[in-house]
């Protein structure tokens, strides 16, 4: 009796063991199923990505977010989003989805990136905040350069010239994506704009013996000859061509020179009339920033300095200033102004003292007041004009409805 007992036991023990071991290898089964699932998701994403399709890849992935919650790849599904959405120039859609990313997953190139956003964002001092947290050495080679420059970028966006410089500086130094080249132009452009003659002189005591300090000098040549002291300005543009003859404004300099010996011969240089304070200031400051990014993306092979002046869209400013610029400053031309009534001032200035102007304005009649002014923007009659002959000529449309802001500019449209 006791051996049938012991022999349904072993019976019943393996039956027990078998069906858990079936159990077992299907929920084995079934997991690296998912795993195989959600790693042909995510790879879909990326090809989707690779080719251009940020949408579709964006799409795909939320898709992944909400069938594979709880896949380890989670947290790639959410950096991938990130970058896609910063892609498409959505930086606060990214951050939402950066900070989604969770602490244990997180990595150094994270907040990288959550710094890039929030720079882009308008966060402009909690992202450099960040930047300035995150340990250079914690970063691959390839991202360290990175830092620097958007460190650089948000420092200059917050008014510090020097620190700003600073990290250019250290981008210079490090290997990166970026040519010594292109960083040396971004340091030409946050001199231009942001350093004073004593910023520029410490510049050339703090990096003397590198590209950096040559630059100093050459723009404080260029401050001293536009303040008329000749004698300083020959001696700054000496010290820059006594320098290596690999500095990339070398030619920059012996423009200077020439400017110094031959009087008579006009800067080159660009005189540009915008309106940086009052009313319409805003409008101002971002064409300004557009000119520089043009210059620096676009840089010509003769340097061309931009040589700016705030007209705050009064047309008797307007005008002394294209008189001081063509007379004193000897510019090769002069782009502005923005303000209907401070163009015509100017405008008419400009053709007394015979410079080539180019009005950025849309007042009528501008570029027909003489052989010296130019216009690169269109009319409003101009732009009405096109839009019916394209909705009546293309489009067969002869019956409109006119809605138009109460303002001068709608009601002249």
């Amino acid at each position: 009796m006791r051996c049938l007992h012991l022999f349904f036991s072993a019976v019943l023990l393996t039956m027990f063991l078998t069906a858990f071991s079936v159990n077992a290898a299907e929920a084995v089964s079934t997991a690296v199923g998912q795993a195989d699932r959600a790693q042909v998701a995510m790879q879909r994403a990326f090809e989707h990505y690779q080719e251009g399709k940020l949408n579709e890849a964006a799409g795909l992935l939320r898709g992944f977010l909400v069938s594979h919650a709880d896949s380890p790849l989670i947290n790639d599904a959410y950096r991938r989003l990130a970058t896609i959405h910063a892609d498409l120039d959505e930086p606060q859609l990214a951050l939402n989805y950066l900070g989604k990313i969770s602490s244990q997953g997180r990595v150094p190139a994270d907040q990288l990136m959550e710094g890039r956003l929030k720079i882009r964002a308008g966060a402009v001092e909690e992202g450099v905040t960040g930047l300035l947290d995150l340990p250079t050495e914690s970063l691959l080679l390839e991202n360290r350069q990175a830092r620097f420059l958007l460190l650089a970028a948000g420092l200059a966006e917050l008014g510090h010239s020097q620190p700003s410089l600073y990290f250019l500086y250290q981008a210079l130094l490090t290997e990166g994506q970026i040519s010594p080249n292109d960083v040396l132009a971004r340091a030409h452009v946050l001199m231009d704009a942001q350093l004073s003659v004593d910023d520029l002189g410490e510049a050339t005591f703090m990096y003397r013996d590198t590209p950096f300090a040559l630059l100093a000098m050459l723009k404080l040549g260029w401050r001293s000859l536009g303040e008329g002291q000749k004698e300083l300005a020959q001696q700054w543009v000496a010290q820059v061509l006594n320098g290596p003859l690999g500095f990339a404004y070398r030619d920059e300099a012996l423009t200077l020179l020439s400017q110094l010996t031959d009087p008579s011969q006009l800067q080159r240089a660009i005189g540009v009339l915008l309106p940086l304070s009052g009313r319409y200031a805003a409008f101002g400051k971002l064409v300004q920033r557009g000119m520089e990014q043009a210059r620096e993306d676009f840089r010509p092979t003769v340097p061309v300095r931009f040589l700016y002046r705030d007209t705050a869209g009064d047309p008797g400013v307007a005008e002394q200033q294209v008189a001081e610029l063509a007379i004193g400053e000897r510019v090769l031309a002069i782009a502005g102004p923005l303000v209907g009534n401070a163009a015509s001032a100017a405008a008419q200035r400009a053709d007394r003292e015979q410079v080539p102007l180019l009005a950025m304005s849309q007042k009528e009649g501008l570029a027909g007041s003489s052989p010296y002014v130019f216009r690169n923007s269109l009319t409003a009659q101009l732009q009405v004009e096109t839009l019916l002959e394209y909705a009546m000529g293309e489009l067969g449309m002869t019956s409109f409805g006119i809605m138009y802001p109460e303002t001068r500019q709608g009601q002249l449209m």
